[in-house]
C-alpha cells in the first residue's frame, strides 16, 4: 500500500466526501494527489517494479461521441471478428472498472446474455465508482463510494492483470482528470452522429497523447491506442 506524503493526507482531509461541495472535491481535491500518483508510477515503471495499468476502452463515432442524443447504441458495428477482438481483450485484463451509468447498463444486459464473452463478463471481478447506488449485485462487482484516486493506486499496486474502464463519459472524465488513465484505446466506427454524448466532455485543459499502434477491421472499426505524455 502506498504511503502517502502528509500535505496529500491534508488535502483528501480538506475536501470531505459528503455535503456541499463533494463532487466538486471529488475531482479537484485529488488534483496534487494525481500528479503524485503520476509521477510514482513512472518512476516504479522506469525501476522496472512493474504496475497495472488502467485501460479506457469506449467505442466511439467518427466524431466522437459515445451515444446517441437519445442514448442510442445501435450504431455500434460489431461483427464475429470484433467479438473475437473483445474475448482477447478480457484475456488480458483482471478487472472491470465502471461508473453507474455503464454498470447499470451492463448489470442488465449481461447476466442473461448469450454471447460468447458473457462468462467473461460475468466472472470477471467488477469495481463500481458512484457516490448514488447503494448497493452493486451483478455477479463479482463491489461497490467504491469515495477516494478514486487511493483505490485505483491499490489497485494498480496489486499483483495481477491490467485494469480496463468501460465508462460511461462521467467517470471516465473523473479518471482522466485525476490522471488516472495509463492507455487509451478509442474504437472509432464508421459512422457520424452528428450529435449525443461526447467522449471528452468538460476537459478544460490539453490531453497530450503518444500514439502506440493502430488497427483496421473489416467492420471500418478503427482502434486507436495511445498513452498519455
Amino acid at each position: 500500500m502506498v504511503t502517502l506524503p502528509n500535505k496529500f493526507k491534508k488535502k483528501e482531509k480538506k475536501h470531505g466526501r459528503t455535503g456541499k461541495g463533494a463532487s466538486k472535491g471529488w475531482i479537484e481535491g485529488f488534483g496534487p494527489l494525481a500528479k503524485y500518483l503520476t509521477i510514482r508510477h513512472l518512476k516504479n515503471e522506469r525501476i522496472g517494479i512493474k504496475m497495472r495499468k488502467v485501460i479506457l476502452h469506449m467505442m466511439v463515432s467518427l466524431d466522437g461521441f459515445i451515444e446517441g442524443p437519445n442514448k442510442e447504441l445501435d450504431w455500434h458495428a460489431w461483427d464475429d471478428e470484433m467479438e473475437k477482438y473483445a474475448d482477447d481483450l478480457l484475456s488480458t485484463v483482471g478487472a472491470i472498472l465502471l461508473g453507474r451509468v455503464a454498470y447499470q447498463l451492463f448489470a442488465d444486459y449481461w447476466p442473461s446474455a448469450k454471447d460468447s464473452i458473457t462468462p467473461k463478463m460475468n466472472n470477471l471481478p467488477k469495481i463500481v465508482f458512484s457516490k448514488t447506488l447503494e448497493k452493486v449485485e451483478w455477479k463479482n462487482s463491489r461497490l467504491v463510494k469515495y477516494n478514486i484516486a487511493e483505490e485505483i493506486q491499490k489497485l494498480k499496486q496489486q499483483p495481477g492483470k491490467d485494469l480496463v474502464l468501460f465508462g460511461g463519459a462521467g467517470i471516465a472524465s473523473t479518471f482522466i482528470k485525476l490522471g488516472l488513465i495509463d492507455e487509451y484505446r478509442i474504437i472509432v466506427n464508421p459512422v457520424v452522429l452528428g450529435r449525443g454524448n461526447p467522449l471528452f466532455n468538460g476537459l478544460k485543459d490539453k490531453l497530450n497523447l503518444k500514439l502506440l499502434k493502430t488497427k483496421t477491421y473489416s467492420s471500418g472499426n478503427v482502434i486507436l491506442c495511445y498513452q498519455p505524455t
